[in-house]
């Protein structure tokens, strides 16, 4: 049945509908598509969160073996294998530093899985030469902790990797996002520079009506006798001012 599955023809992969959103509607659309995404998030940082469990409970008994090795029966020279005693208790101590952060990591945190990474680099780097000296005359304890920190990254690694899809969509509904807040703050822009441009067509509105009153008030005092007769009076008067 096995080498039968081998040959079955494979069913092509499923490919989403695309779909044609408006503009008005996108915003809601991106929403649901987040609110989706921070369950998957969730379910991802669960499974990850598992393998930490799993791997520091195997790690605890590691160090267990590792704090019961005994050189004693070890035809070496005493300084030397003072040298690799003291190694393997720093290297231990860099275990149980690794557990304490692992442990100390919160999955709800935005910034879950990039501390993940940060830890294990940082054991990596800070313990890299304890082990290297402890080998010197301890090979299968601290190859059996080898093996155990191996199987859990590979296990993160394919995680990570099996949600590859997962971290593409998050990059883009991120950037779409930036996109959508851009071209509200534009829109935002056009809104009130509209406002503003109909603010000062009302206002020159205003003036030339003003304006236009003013002319017509003018005109009909003009066009008044009394206008008349203050004209007569004071042509009158500068005539007499002349005479005089």
């Amino acid at each position: 049945m096995a080498w039968f599955n081998l040959f079955k023809k494979k069913q092509p992969p499923e490919v989403e509908e695309k779909q044609i959103i408006s503009f008005k509607d996108l915003k809601q659309n991106l929403k649901d598509k987040e609110e989706k995404q921070i369950n998957n998030t969730k379910s991802l940082k669960n499974q990850v969160n598992k393998a930490i469990l799993e791997f520091t409970e195997k790690l605890k008994s590691d160090i267990i073996t590792l704090r019961q090795i005994n050189l004693n029966k070890k035809r070496e020279n005493e300084k030397l294998k003072s040298v690799v005693l003291e190694n393997l208790n720093f290297y231990v101590q860099s275990l149980e530093k690794l557990i304490e952060n692992l442990l100390f990591l919160k999955s709800e945190e935005k910034d879950y899985l990039a501390n993940l990474n940060n830890v294990l680099n940082t054991f990596t780097k800070n313990s890299r030469n304890y082990f290297e000296k402890a080998t010197i005359l301890i090979g299968d304890e601290l190859g059996h902790t080898q093996s155990t920190i191996k199987a859990f990254i590979n296990n993160y690694q394919n995680i990570i990797n099996n949600n590859k899809e997962l971290f593409e969509k998050e990059n883009l509904i991120k950037n779409i996002n930036n996109s959508l807040l851009e071209l509200e703050s534009e829109e935002s822009f056009k809104l009130n520079l509209n406002s503003h441009i109909k603010s000062l067509k009302e206002k020159l509105e205003n003036t030339e009506k003003e304006k236009k009153i003013n002319e017509e008030n003018i005109n009909k005092i003009k066009e008044s006798k009394e206008y008349e007769k203050c004209i007569e009076n004071t042509e009158k008067s500068e005539n007499e001012l002349k005479s005089i």
